[in-house]
């Protein structure tokens, strides 16, 4: 075949091949290649990331099919999406006959679309499509032809004969002279186009010889044309026929008049053109009503004006973001190239084609660019993106429409249209309230647009209403409900019997909503296309299959689990048409009502079939998983079958509750790494849904990646191929991508298992890979290491593991430069230590190693150092905040935020979360509750949408909350929040070591002593008391609730915990000098010579020593050297008295203990005592005195 143009697939993840014969006498063939050959070509299609799926319209006519008379016209669409054509003939000519009265209506039927057949009235339906897939125009479609011997057929006709096989000698005979005639000429026909085909095989032998030469040709075309990748931009070009195609289908049926393209023009024609949304219920002419203005105006051949639409749906791969500004982009770029073809070379960066791997981020840059250059030449620009309703749905942590440009970052001269529906409250949210988009309301249909919308929709497929059946439409209160009205006149279009019509039409409007019409709609499909050969849950099984899906069924696999031929499914799939979308070859629900009705028909009420659905669609995802799990890791990498896989089985597993294969599936390397890659949180869902402990998902995992490593160890030894990695090098990535996982679920344990493992895997690759790498990567898996060690509260250990890591690069660095991996490691470490001394409040150093860290990343050009440094001005800012300095600490933290809009466009990961949780805290520190509260709830929305509501991270802002109710006085709103933290902690199997479950419940207590509920507090306080000391964590502990919880036993009476607990109490950095009055209230109960001798620092002369001026200290020691039953010792206070005779503080203190006590007689002895030592002081006052 000869051809200057790289043929492409049509649909970039399928390949379509069209099989073409006659039924009869060909069924060895067919047997042949579907048994041998085609699971080969499902092999090579998988390792290039496509779908192969063969359609064979001829093998077996349906019975409705023919009755119906669609036969002709579904072969021909099918032929005219597929990528190549494949004809083979026995002697049978096939189905033909100009007096065949069903033959000829098949005819009539696809005139319409097809109607050059008309001359071809007389040929066999496979001699059509042989004419319709290559001869009408030899080179057009890629396509081969195989013709057998005629001897083969000659020599099983006699055989049929001899015994008296009627089947076989019909197989094997050709209908009649003029058949026989018919069929030589068409195969000189195509012999004689020979150089125009992928290969022609004339008088194969036998069907195993003609099956092989097909599938060598096919497998030739395959490997050396249509699986090369190209980057050619053929695929931009079909889409925007795609586009066209459905622009052209809806400007003949908008009925709404010109009010609303009024509006639209006169926004267009003014100088600042504010953006509009179009919006309005499904089916209320949105698309018509854009359609038709783009219409119009491209009429007009404005060669100022430059017109950029996409319709959401209208083509594969339609609703993803990022392929719809790709388009935009794309169609803008060739129109600016187009103009500028006369100056700029070939080779000149302006006209290289997009980057398809380019991020929204670059897209809406690249956009933003061409924009500006458009509308800088003078040019208006107009973007019309339709059907926002049907976008793909985006990651759980991506905004709503953030991939949308923003009117303010538009040059002047550019005009954005979007529409959706009217209940999309995420659209009003963004458009109208932020981005203040003027808004387009379609209104309900009128009578009179109603009454002309029925007659003209109806009159395009051939039918017409009397005025009474009409009017009934008319008079139907949920017609006016624009879809319920579109799926009423597209079940009349299809319906076949003029004469059982009104109760047709009755039954319909007898429908009380549009998911009950759905389901009168999928009541005819079952009475339609389920028949004897695809069976009587067909229908069933494809809709309910297209609902439990995660992402979508292909068509491939709808044949597949369901055991659907291909010319069983496609009836189907053309009935579905008007109601499916297909999303780069998934096909999914296109409306809610639709998928609410599948629910209520098929599955809310049988709990079986749903079991049995979902284990069908199980069973052939974990078959393709095992399967595909024998591949080499190098045939797996960007494959699409593994991202069905991914995307799907762990789904269903999740619906059928199965946790243990569940767990088998995220454990598995390739599954793990696929959905990873494509989104951490939901592979964190997946992990808590098994319910298994986390430590011991990590050991699973860790057998799981060990018979992986031993896997690619045998099968490299089975190749003769020289690998640069060995088997653990290469599959290291996995062990820290699962040590995300961990560090993401707050699981200490399970985070350590993995980086041990790491640690262990990297030290005995020494001396098997690259020393520089493998010794970079071993600092950097004992840093995260020692980060780990850091929030398990185990201080030592990581400040030790960071210092390892920092001396070994520091050594390194006075032999030679620093690579820009090991500075980054050096800076993370430096990092690291600072966050240590944070988390202890230590601040000067912490502040100094911050900073360090801060200056290596700005040094250093690493990709992500705007991430880096932004994470270490967070930790900066908390200095400043537990410092006082809150304005100081809110700058660090909105000046990361802006680095995080950046870095995370359009994602609210969790980190995020954190960042406004800071921010939050400096705002309750300056006493501006009201913010404090804003910043906390807009982080526990981000946290708890990226990593759910159960997560550790979860937790921290509920104790915020709790505090700041707290400082609102509203008591027992802080207990609520304190214990939702508590709740979240004991879910994730750490409560006791969880520094955040320590402090709640000291919060809760703390909440109680300011209401005076000691009593309640008090279990709680055992409880956290326990835990504080049993973990040696008193130096955290809250002192003011401990003060207030042992004074409350000691009132009680209840010495002996009171002793236990303040003696801890005191051990603690948290205590002060004057707390050993706690220990003092205790012992001076007991009888004197009862008392135990206390260590010097519970003593109260300890406290004296530390605060001499402490009136309750000298108390204290009056309490305890001067009292005996409640009676003052005159000798032990008059020789205290005598001691401190000098100080006048200490005097002041005895005296009022004196008289507290009511003995004056020994307060006027102290004072004679005083008097004398005055006036042996003064004898000159005294004789004055005289």
């Amino acid at each position: 075949m000869t051809t200057t143009e790289r043929r492409k697939l049509q649909d970039l993840r399928v390949c379509r091949v069209f099989f073409s014969s006659p039924f009869g006498g060909m069924e060895v063939e067919r047997e042949i290649l579907t048994r041998k050959y085609f699971p080969q070509i499902h092999h090579l299609c998988n390792s290039h990331g496509v779908q192969f799926v063969p359609v064979d319209m001829r093998w077996g006519i349906t019975k409705e099919a023919g009755e119906n008379a669609q036969v002709i016209n579904i072969c021909l669409r099918e032929l005219d999406r597929s990528d190549m054509f494949v004809g083979f003939f026995g002697q049978r000519y096939g189905w033909h006959g100009k007096e065949d009265k069903l033959l000829q209506q098949n005819f009539d039927n696809a005139m319409g679309r097809y109607p050059w057949i008309d001359e071809y009235r007389h040929h066999s339906v496979t001699a059509v499509e042989f004419m319709h897939g290559h001869l009408n125009n030899p080179g057009l479609h890629p396509a081969c032809f195989a013709f057998r011997n005629k001897d083969y057929d000659d020599k099983l006709k006699e055989e049929g004969l001899k015994r008296d096989d009627k089947v076989q000698v019909y197989k094997y005979s050709s209908e009649s002279d003029y058949a026989n005639k018919m069929l030589e000429g068409l195969k000189q026909d195509i012999i004689k186009s020979k150089d125009k085909l992928l290969g022609v095989h004339v008088d194969y032998n036998d069907p195993e010889e003609g099956a092989r030469l097909l599938f060598e040709t096919i497998w030739k075309y395959m490997t050396k044309e249509l699986l090369v990748r190209d980057e050619e931009l053929t695929e931009s070009m079909r889409q925007l026929a795609e586009h066209n195609a459905y622009l052209s289908a809806r400007t003949s049926i908008y009925l709404q008049g010109d009010e609303y393209i009024i509006r639209l023009d006169d926004a267009l024609n003014s100088n600042d053109a504010p953006p509009f949304i179009v919006l309005g219920e499904v089916g209320s002419g949105k698309s018509a009503l854009l359609s038709n203005w783009i219409n119009n105006h491209k009429s007009d051949d404005n060669d100022n004006v430059i017109w950029l639409y996409h319709f959401v749906g209208a083509a594969s791969g339609s609703t993803a973001p990022k392929q719809i500004l790709s388009r935009i982009v794309n169609d803008l770029k060739s129109v600016i190239e187009g103009e500028k073809e006369k100056i700029n070379k070939p080779g000149d960066k302006e006209n290289q084609p997009e980057d398809e791997g380019d991020g929204v981020w670059k897209m809406l840059e690249k956009l933003n660019l061409l924009l500006r250059k458009a509308t800088h030449s003078e040019k208006k620009v107009v973007i019309v993106i339709d059907g926002l309703n049907k976008i793909q749905q985006a990651k759980k942590i991506m905004k709503a429409y953030y991939w949308v440009p923003k009117p303010k970052d538009l040059p002047q001269g550019v005009f954005m249209v979007v529409s959706t529906t009217s209940n999309d409250q995420a659209a009003h949210d963004v458009f109208v309230v932020q981005e203040k988009f003027h808004v387009l309301k379609i209104q309900p249909l009128e009578e009179e647009t109603k009454k002309e919308l029925c007659v003209k929709s109806l009159k395009e497929s051939g039918k017409e209403l009397s005025p009474h059946q009409l009017q009934k439409i008319l008079d139907a209160r949920l017609t006016n409900n624009p879809l319920y009205l579109m799926i009423v006149l597209w079940e009349l279009s299809v319906f076949g019997s003029f004469r059982l019509l009104d109760s047709k039409l009755d039954s319909l409007l007898q429908a009380e909503s549009v998911s009950g019409l759905f389901v009168k709609y999928l009541e005819r499909l079952e009475e339609d296309y389920n028949t004897d050969e695809t069976g009587d849950q067909f229908v069933q099984q494809v809709m309910s299959g297209m609902i439990l899906s995660n992402k979508g069924i292909s068509e491939n696999e709808i044949q597949a689990v369901f055991n659907i031929t291909s010319h069983g499914w496609s009836p189907l799939n053309f009935a579905l048409e008007k109601f499916t979308i297909s999303h780069f070859g998934l096909l999914k629900l296109g409306f809610i009502e639709l998928h609410q009705a599948v629910e209520k028909r098929y599955l809310n009420n049988n709990p079986s079939f749903k079991k049995m659905m979902c284990e069908k669609l199980m069973k052939y995802f974990e078959e393709r998983r095992k399967e595909l799990g024998s591949l080499g890791q190098a045939n797996l990498r960007g494959n699409s079958a593994l991202d069905r896989i991914a995307n799907e089985l762990p789904y269903l597993q999740k619906l059928l509750d199965d946790k243990t294969g569940l767990l088998r599936t995220i454990v598995d390397i390739h599954i793990f790494h696929n959905i990873i890659r494509q989104e951490r949180y939901e592979l964190l869902d997946l992990v808590y849904f098994t319910g298994f402990k986390l430590d011991k998902i990590a050991c699973e995992f860790l057998k799981s990646f060990d018979q992986h490593i031993a896997n690619v160890y045998i099968r490299r030894l089975e190749t003769e191929k020289e690998w640069t990695k060995s088997p653990g090098e290469a599959c290291m990535y996995n062990l820290r991508n699962m040590g995300i996982v961990m560090e993401l679920a707050g699981n200490f344990k399970g985070y350590e298992i993995i980086s041990l493992r790491t640690i262990q895997l990297l030290e005995n690759l020494e001396g098997k890979m690259d020393e520089v790498k493998r010794s970079t990567e071993l600092m950097e898996a004992r840093y995260y290491m020692a980060c780990n060690y850091a929030d398990a509260e185990k201080y030592t250990e990581a400040v030790d593991l960071h210092n390892k890591v920092i001396d070994f690069l520091t050594k390194i660095s006075k032999e030679k430069t620093l690579t820009k991996d090991q500075r980054q490691v050096l800076a993370f470490a430096t990092h690291g230590i600072g966050v240590v001394y944070l988390k202890k409040k230590d601040l000067e150093p912490c502040r100094k190693y911050l900073e360090d860290s801060v200056k290596i990343h700005e040094e250093n050009d690493d990709e992500n150092k705007k991430r880096h440094i932004a994470e270490a001005n967070i930790n900066i800012g908390l200095v400043d905040l537990y410092s006082r300095n809150y304005d100081a600490a809110i700058e660090k933290f909105q000046s990361s935020l802006k680095a995080y809009e950046e870095i995370y466009f359009g994602q609210q990961p969790h980190e995020l979360g954190n960042l406004y949780t800071n921010i939050g805290l400096a705002y309750r520190r300056k006493s501006d509750y009201d913010m404090a509260e804003q910043m906390y709830r807009k982080s526990l929305v981000i946290k708890a949408n990226a990593v759910g509501w159960d997560n550790p991270v979860i937790a921290v802002t509920y104790m915020n909350l709790g505090t700041l109710q707290m400082f609102r006085k509203d008591y027992e709103k802080a207990r609520e929040y304190n214990q939702k933290c508590i709740d979240v902690i004991e879910k994730n199997h750490r409560s006791e070591e969880d520094m955040y479950y320590r402090m709640a419940l000291e919060n809760i207590v703390q909440s109680y002593v300011k209401e005076e509920r000691f009593h309640d507090a008090l279990p709680v306080y055992r409880r956290m008391f326990d835990i504080l000391v049993r973990l040696n964590q008193m130096n955290n502990c809250l002192p003011g609730a401990h003060r207030a919880m042992i004074k409350y036993l000691i009132q009680k009476g209840e010495l002996t915990e009171a002793e236990e607990k303040t003696i801890e109490f005191l051990k603690s950095s948290k205590s002060k000098p004057d707390d050993v009055l706690l220990l003092h209230s205790i012992d001076i109960e007991k009888p004197s010579d009862q008392r135990p001798k206390r260590p010097y620092k519970m003593t109260l002369q300890y406290a004296l020593d530390q605060k001499p001026d402490n009136v309750l200290v000298r108390e204290a020691f009056l309490q305890r050297d001067c009292l005996n039953n409640d009676k003052i010792i005159d000798e032990n206070l008059i020789n205290l008295f005598e001691t401190h005779k000098s100080d006048e503080k200490w005097k002041k203190v005895i005296y009022e203990f004196v008289l507290e006590h009511d003995r004056e007689d020994l307060f006027s002895k102290l004072e004679k005592m005083e008097g004398k030592e005055k006036e042996a002081e003064n004898p000159e006052s005294m004789n004055i005195t005289i």
